[in-house]
């Protein structure tokens, strides 16, 4: 699986620095994904709008399951903080994290994603 980090450098991370848990990088991302079935074929870490993002692609049509599962994933990760859906793509699946630097973002990550509890329980 193909790992595009352009986080690097910009420590824009997804929990707090004050956080016990060191927060959150692309490549403890990258490793919680391994082993995943289906397999991804990438894992693409970016910014946008004050957020970081990931998008998780893969070769063939995803079901709303393998979002909920790569989510799930995700929001384990030691340091994650709050992972929040964005959007499930035939092929794709979107994901953005709390920042862990301040000021916050102008808009709320609510703005742009659904937490996960939610998303589980439209989805069940």
């Amino acid at each position: 699986m193909e790992l595009i980090d352009d986080w690097i450098g910009n420590e824009r991370v997804a929990s707090k620095p004050a956080a016990a848990v060191p927060p959150a990088t692309a490549q403890a991302f990258h490793a919680a994904l391994k082993g995943f079935d289906p397999q991804p074929l990438s894992l693409h870490c970016y910014e946008d709008v004050g957020y970081p993002w990931m998008q998780i692609s893969f070769e063939f049509l995803i079901s709303p399951d393998v979002a909920l599962r790569v989510a799930q994933l995700l929001a384990a990760v030691p340091g994650a903080g709050s992972v929040y859906f964005n959007s499930l793509r035939p092929r794709a699946v979107y994901f953005l994290v709390e920042p862990g630097f301040e000021p916050p973002p102008d808009l709320p990550a609510t703005r742009y994603g659904v937490a996960l509890g939610d998303m589980q329980r439209s989805w069940s």
